[in-house]
């Protein structure tokens, strides 16, 4: 029998069970995806391939579908109930990192990366805006070394653009976010931070880029928690100069998080590095946001000529 399963995923830590019941949810789009889905349910309770036409990589990416209902529950539903099915994130991917020595480092007189907006990119926010959910074109110098966003996937695709945002400012003196700036190019751009499409576990890689810091690592990790990445293109613990570049809705790789945390906490000496093109986690829904800053001046993820070079239309 076919029961149309109501499938909510508590994004909270980078692995463990997330099950929600549906009257107690709150929802935030960056914690937070909900996906509906006809799950059959064979005698054995085992849920069979059709869940593989709405999660098409869900058997390679991560997830386990676990806490099946017991079949008498099963037979007992006329159909269309919302059911809690308990869906678990695997983090683990298996690989090894390593560091490199900061060059210049973190600033005494900012607070903890966690509670600095310039690394924590969920801290300082930002807002949905209604522009174009395409690629657009720039005019201008461009950089043949940038970071390429199309290097996230596996396949290198030109993924669906779900949604538009763009970020805060902040008010250094009180601590807290402002309203986005208003667009005025180049020193603010109508969108800062891109909502892009990917499978719930697909596996988020280091974008890659022209740049080597040494011995052929693209990139440095200023920040990470479990829901977050910040990397910057130099050796520098901070964003004043070269590229930096935000990822939420991503589930970090479990090794590359315990290693940042304990960089972080003996004195961020070094820091985590990673190659173009190296994992950096799993998506945790269907939505992963990026945002980009050049010499610490937000872009716009969507420029086709700076970030996803052959790729205008």
């Amino acid at each position: 029998m076919k029961v149309k399963f109501l499938l909510f995923i508590l994004l909270t830590a980078c692995s463990g069970t997330y099950l929600v019941n549906n009257k107690d949810i709150f929802y935030d789009k960056n914690l937070e995806e909900a996906f509906d889905f006809n799950l059959e349910i064979n005698s054995d309770n085992v849920a069979t391939d059709d869940i593989q036409n709405d999660f098409p990589d869900i058997s390679d990416n991560g997830f386990e579908i676990t806490d099946i209902p017991p079949s008498d529950a099963i037979d007992n539903l006329t159909g269309d109930e919302e059911v809690d099915v308990t869906v678990d994130i695997n983090c683990n991917l298996g690989i090894s990192y390593t560091s490199l020595g900061v060059v210049e480092g973190y600033d005494p007189s900012k607070p903890p990366p966690e509670n600095n907006p310039d690394y924590n990119l969920l801290l300082l926010g930002y807002d949905l805006v209604d522009e174009y959910k395409g690629l657009v074109f720039y005019a201008g110098d461009t950089d043949p070394l940038a970071p390429q966003f199309y290097t996230i996937f596996a396949d290198m695709r030109t993924p669906v653009f779900l949604n538009t945002y763009r970020a805060h400012g902040w008010d250094w003196e009180n601590n807290h976010p402002l309203p986005p700036p208003e667009p005025n190019p180049p020193n603010s751009w109508a969108v800062t931070v891109l909502g892009i499409e990917f499978e719930p576990g697909e596996i988020i890689y280091t974008p890659d880029s022209g740049y080597d810091i040494q011995y052929g690592y693209d990139a440095m990790v200023l920040f990470a928690n479990d829901r977050e990445i910040t990397i910057t293109y130099t050796r520098n613990d901070h964003i004043r100069v070269g590229y930096t570049i935000y990822i939420t809705g991503i589930c970090v790789e479990s090794s590359l998080l315990n290693l940042y945390q304990n960089l972080n906490s003996t004195g961020r000496h070094d820091l985590p590095v990673v190659r173009g093109g190296q994992p950096l986690g799993v998506a945790r829904g269907k939505e992963v946001d990026i945002a980009i800053r050049d010499t610490a001046t937000f872009g716009d993820p969507r420029s086709c000529k700076d970030f996803w070079a052959g790729r205008c239309p």
